[in-house]
């Protein structure tokens, strides 16, 4: 997952009693998914420390996976093995992160052929294609 950071100084307050921090603006984990900033602390003699602050924005699954395409055509040679790719369906999903992962299947199942999980590869479920006369 490639990383989004953001400087938290323009995106939170800090109450300045209570220490208790605030966003200022809202959090979108596809564009921006981390923030850090420095707060201070100061006590009345003056004395102060600091801290790094750094905040994670989680993903939410707000988006449906999308195919590439309306409908997917694929020949089967006659011959075709068993487990041998005669095609693959492709999707996209906007979301980050496991979110955005996308998973394949058939509905309703084959008994002919079946779909690579992860990948979308389609292929023969029985042993060979026999052009049938």
């Amino acid at each position: 997952m490639m990383e989004r950071s953001g400087s938290g100084r323009d995106s939170f307050v800090v109450d300045q009693n209570s220490g208790e921090v605030r966003s200022k603006i809202p959090f979108d984990f596809e564009k921006i998914n981390s923030f850090n900033f420095v707060a201070v602390a100061v006590d009345s003699g003056n004395h102060s420390a600091t801290v790094t602050v750094q905040v994670f924005v989680t993903g939410e699954d707000e988006y449906d996976p999308l195919f590439t395409s309306t409908d997917f055509a694929f020949e089967v040679p006659e011959g075709a093995k068993k487990g041998q790719s005669i095609g693959q369906v492709l999707a996209r999903d906007e979301d980050g992160g496991v979110d955005g992962i996308v998973l394949y299947s058939l509905l309703p199942s084959s008994p002919y052929f079946d779909v690579n999980k992860t990948t979308g590869s389609a292929f023969p479920q029985v042993g060979q294609f026999k052009h049938q006369q």
